[in-house]
């Protein structure tokens, strides 16, 4: 495995052990639920999609084109927002 995708594995598991510890944290703070196997799998299944789209397509290089095609954008304000980032 090359290591830039030994990397974005890497970042797309600690992004979903962190989207399920936070899943967690407010079924825990919200409701009087028991933190069990089934609930935990529940907040994994919840927190995926979000560390996929978080990891995999945000990260990207080319993400800032991207939204610029799709927002059509001026270039200016891509640029700015990308340095901030």
């Amino acid at each position: 495995m090359k290591i830039s995708k030994l990397r974005l594995l890497e970042f797309f598991i600690v992004g979903l052990l962190l989207g399920i510890l936070e899943d967690l944290i407010a079924i825990l703070l919200a409701t009087d639920a028991t933190i069990d196997l089934r609930v935990i799998l529940i907040a994994g299944f919840v927190a995926l999609p979000f560390a996929f789209i978080s990891e995999i397509i945000v990260d990207q290089k080319r993400f800032p084109k991207i939204i610029k095609r799709m927002l059509k954008i001026e270039e200016e304000i891509v640029e700015k927002v990308a340095e901030e980032i």
